[in-house]
């Protein structure tokens, strides 16, 4: 893959905008000379060639700025397309899933997403843009000086380099400085979310003045962050403006010599001046420029990073026949649960309970390769799930876990997704759901049951032939529990069909419909 010039910006990109600047900036530094001509014309009283260079004058001054109108829009497409680039590989790899605990965390995702990637569009993109323009800008410059005197051009090439030998010499300072700067910002976007949404807490137990005091002393961390940051930009910038000034100082007094001494005519002194001060901004916004890039490198590195393609594709495995787990056990915080060897045949149904930290959920995420274990093994027919769950299991299961989160889309999209329900299946949601909670826009305004019902019905009408349930009448009333229990054995009698349940709350009708009940009381050994 070839080396990108720009941050994730194809080199034929690149190319297409140098081709855009070539043309502006080159015009830019004719219009000079055509400047230098029209003074000497005045002077000699030539006019009808002023005419001319005038007309010449103001039609180059209109293709320059069309150019220039070009450029931006061009560049704007780069930055907005190369944004979407970026957050969509973040967003692609943090949807991987992984049970490795060093797999990119959520706080981390989101500050990259709404931070760290916007952040550099004006120091990073903007700046190497300009830095394009006015590179050329300079060389442009540098050559028609050379044309009029070689040694102020030689003169102009030492100053020239100083500012970028200065900036080199302390770019690795001002990157650790800005992402310090950068990561505190992230930080306290995470802080102020979290306190937004915990509105209620705060006002019940009195805690504002506490939570207060936490975000100003956060706040004061970002400001004095970016405080520091910014300062050790601006003793750099004070010192590229200097050098700036120092040039533009340099040649005009050797301007004002050569016109002294009769070596160049009027004509080419404006211009020599007018090209100098072409190039006097140009050295300073190069070197400020490369400066503000510098300072990205940390933050570059991270989104680097997180669009790499680091979580390999996971196995698909489905049970034709049966699971089976041997000699498993897992350490959780201060305690290791081992569990008797157990065989879940594929056509068949299991309840299973036990106390609250028997290793009940713990068993049903070990089960289905969402977490890692220890010890142990758990087989698919005969296909290992591998300590590291590095398998994918849910081609013909679905999981509908104890947590009650459901996603920012209308409610009917939660249940079926990206699939069209059916006329028998949406009677089948109106069992468990009222018309207007299943039509809603939004799950915001459900209560906590309602939420239930809708991941009960996420599991019950998925078409899968096997369903795993973490405890699914939890917040239903003992009416919505029957229904419910009624529905999934109304499902399992249909067909070859396997099921799982772990259930607290089950009463004695729907538990006799169980083939196995598994008492974790029992069978799980806990150290």
């Amino acid at each position: 893959m070839n080396k990108k010039l720009i941050f994730h910006v194809s080199n034929l990109k690149v190319l297409v905008l140098l081709a855009i600047v070539t043309i502006s900036t080159g015009i830019a530094t004719y219009l000079q000379f055509v400047k230098g001509s029209m003074f000497q014309e005045a002077v000699s009283q030539n006019f009808s060639s002023l005419q001319a260079h005038i007309f010449l004058f103001a039609l180059l001054m209109c293709i320059e700025v069309f150019f220039y109108y070009i450029e931006w829009r061009y560049e704007n497409y780069v930055v907005t397309h190369t944004f979407y680039q970026l957050k969509k590989g973040v967003i692609s790899n943090a949807l991987k899933f992984s049970s490795e605990s060093d797999h990119l965390a959520e706080n981390e995702t989101t500050q990259l997403l709404t931070n760290s990637i916007d952040s550099l569009e004006f120091p990073y993109y903007n700046a190497w843009f300009d830095n394009i323009y006015l590179s050329l800008r300079v060389v442009f410059v540098f050559l028609a000086i050379t044309a009029i005197n070689i040694w102020i051009a030689l003169a102009l090439l030492i100053l020239m380099g100083l500012p970028l030998l200065v900036t080199q010499l302390f770019k690795n300072k001002l990157s650790t400085l800005n992402k310090r700067y950068i990561n505190q910002v992230g930080k306290n976007l995470s802080l102020y979310e979290n306190l937004i949404v915990n509105l209620n807490p705060i006002h019940i137990f009195e805690v504002r003045e506490y939570f207060l005091r936490k975000v100003t002393k956060s706040l004061r961390k970002e400001k004095d962050f970016e405080k520091e940051s910014k300062a050790y930009q601006y003793g750099l910038n004070a010192s590229y403006s200097f050098i700036s000034y120092l040039s533009s100082f340099v040649v005009l007094v050797a301007s004002l010599l050569l016109i002294s001494h009769g070596q160049i005519k009027l004509g080419s002194a404006v211009t020599l001046l007018g090209l100098v001060d072409q190039l006097s901004l140009p050295i300073l916004s190069l070197s400020r420029n490369t400066s503000t890039i510098n300072s990205t490198k940390s933050v570059r590195s991270d989104i680097e990073g997180a669009t790499l393609a680091t979580i390999a594709e996971r196995e698909m495995i489905t049970p034709l026949e049966r699971i089976t787990t041997k000699n498993l056990a897992v350490e959780i915080k201060d305690k290791k649960l081992s569990y008797q060897d157990f065989t879940f045949e594929m056509g068949s149904s299991y309840v299973i309970r036990g106390n609250s930290g028997a290793g009940k959920t713990v068993f049903l995420k070990m089960l289905t390769a969402l977490r890692t274990f220890d010890e142990g093994n758990i087989e698919y027919d005969e296909s290992d799930i591998g300590r590291n769950a590095d398998k994918n299991v849910f081609k013909d299961m679905r999981y509908v876990q104890a947590e009650n989160n459901l996603f920012d889309d209308t409610v009917l999209k939660n249940i079926f997704f990206d699939r069209d329900p059916s006329q028998a299946e949406l009677q089948n949601c109106q069992k468990l759901l009222k018309p207007e909670a299943l039509l809603a826009d939004s799950p915001e305004n459900l209560s906590t049951g309602e939420i239930r019902r809708v991941l009960l019905l996420r599991g019950l009408l998925a078409e899968k032939s096997m369903l795993v349930f973490d405890e699914p009448t939890a917040n239903l009333d003992t009416a919505t529990s029957a229904v419910f229990w009624k529905m999934l054995f109304d499902w399992f009698k249909d067909g070859k069909k396997t099921l799982i349940v772990i259930s607290h709350t089950i009463d004695e009708s729907a538990l006799a419909n169980f083939d196995h009940s598994l008492d974790f009381n029992k069978v799980v050994k806990s150290d």
